[in-house]
This record gives C-alpha cells, structure tokens and sequence, in this order.
C-alpha cells in the first residue's frame, strides 16, 4: 500500500510528460541572458569545487557557462546585491546575512 502511494507521488511529481514540475525546460529563469553567470573567489578553496559545481549547473539548466571571478573574499562579499552574477559559488560566512542578494 505504502508503495504504491510513493509511486503514485513519485508519477504526480515528475509529470506524465516525464519532467519535473516547476521547472522550465530552457534554465532562462535564473540565467535570463542565455549563460549562467557564477560568482566565486579566484583562489583555490577546498580544491576549487565553484567551477566545476557552476559547470554542472549551467549544463542542466541548458544555458552556457560563464565565470565571474573576484581576487579576495573582500571583493566576493561586496559584490553581493550589485547584479554582477545569476548565483555565488562559496563560503556564506564571507557574505553577511543582513546584505540584499
């Protein structure tokens, strides 16, 4: 019985069409230009996992690939609310949490 309630919710939430609700298909919600632009320091912090992360992203939402990177934490965290990038890739303590995004 339980299963099949899963399944049933599993068949409602992807969609008959198999895709997933409340997802556009083209990704130009976030990336209304046609590239995903992905804020993130230009040094290598735990092995430098923002581009490849971003890389995954922009490749999912079918939108190209675009880097925008900042030399400190200092110049990351002011560009915060500035429109500079569609999403921020890193530490959330370098941006406080009272700053618009």
């Amino acid at each position: 019985m339980r299963r099949s309630l899963l399944l049933a919710f599993i068949f409602v939430a992807i969609g008959f069409d198999g895709t997933a609700l409340g997802q556009s298909s083209d990704g130009l919600d976030i990336a209304a230009n046609g590239k995903l632009r992905a804020g993130m320091i230009a040094i290598r912090v735990l092995g430098g996992v923002a581009e490849p992360v971003g890389k995954f992203i922009s490749t999912k939402l079918g939108v190209l690939y675009e880097p925008i990177l900042y030399p400190n934490p200092e110049a990351y965290a002011q560009s915060v609310g500035k429109g500079e990038w569609d999403i921020a890739i890193g530490p959330r303590v370098l941006a406080s949490a009272d700053r618009p995004t």
